[in-house]
């Protein structure tokens, strides 16, 4: 399944469950199921119309960072925090190079 399959899948589950949540709303409460009964119902229709759990992975198409950033993060905190407690006049020369 490619990513425009499965965003549709996805779109389509989430109008199926809405359509259903309007449906349960319009209910007297007394008249309601009880949400479990609810989601069981759902569920077990999700599943007959092809739906399977699957073992989770990660996303291919999410990229890696490139290399670590911790240092910068680090270094901007550092730089955040000596604002905060010192003013703009408390930056260093050296530190303005690397913005």
């Amino acid at each position: 399944m490619n990513a425009a399959a499965q965003r549709r899948a996805i779109d389509d589950a989430v109008a199926a469950l809405a359509h259903r949540l309007r449906q349960r709303d319009q209910l007297a409460a007394q008249e309601r199921p009880d949400a479990h009964a609810f989601a069981l119902e759902f569920v077990t229709a999700m599943h007959g119309h092809g739906w399977r759990p699957t073992n989770a992975q990660r996303n291919p198409w999410v990229s890696k960072p490139i290399r670590d950033h911790s240092d910068a993060a680090a270094r901007g905190a550092a730089l955040a925090r000596q604002l905060l407690e010192h003013g703009p006049a408390s930056i260093s020369d050296d530190e303005e190079e690397h913005q």
